[in-house]
């Protein structure tokens, strides 16, 4: 793992997000379980590295794992930089076999 980040699953709080993730809407409304895939996708392509510090805390590595593969639309850099950061071949992430990625 890139970032050492300590997780504790005992006292599972909202994170707190920068309002470029989520700028259209209230993040206050958000529901952090139905909506994960949302809300990862949103961190990942616009949040700041302390938002994805914050996004690893709250769902844990394997959940963002699990979703990031099933994320239909990725920018190219953030598809190759998941790549990377997950050890998958890019080929395994639905935004690359939609070609879906700008």
């Amino acid at each position: 793992m890139i970032w050492n980040i300590k997780l504790d699953n005992k006292s599972k709080k909202y994170p707190v997000f920068s309002k470029r993730c989520f700028w259209e809407q209230d993040h206050t409304k958000l529901n952090y379980d139905k909506g994960k895939r949302y809300i990862i996708t949103r961190v990942i392509s616009y949040g700041s590295q302390d938002d994805h510090i914050e996004l690893f805390k709250y769902y844990g590595w394997n959940t963002i794992k699990e979703e990031v593969i099933q994320i239909k639309y990725l920018n190219k850099k953030i598809l190759n930089f998941l790549g990377v950061l997950f050890e998958i071949n890019i080929k395994k992430f639905r935004a690359y076999n939609n070609r879906s990625f700008f």
